[in-house]
């Protein structure tokens, strides 16, 4: 997966998802990933819409943990 397009603050937290991912079998909540990197979740909804207009996660729907890496 290339990550040439990706800013740090993003990289960081695809590689968060990921690892969460694995390690839980679901995705952290919204409020998870904000207070992981210190940032507001209005904040960590704006840097996972980026990456899904990046193509590297899918959003199923407006459900809770609803992430999936691509």
């Amino acid at each position: 997966m290339s990550y040439e397009n990706l800013s740090t603050r993003k990289r960081d937290i695809f590689n968060y998802l990921k690892i969460y991912i694995n390690k839980n079998g679901v995705a952290p909540y919204l409020s998870e990933i904000a207070k992981e990197f210190d940032i507001s979740r209005e904040r960590a909804n704006h840097i996972l819409k980026a990456l899904v207009k990046d193509k590297k996660i899918r959003k199923t729907d407006e459900a809770s943990r609803n992430i999936e890496l691509l």
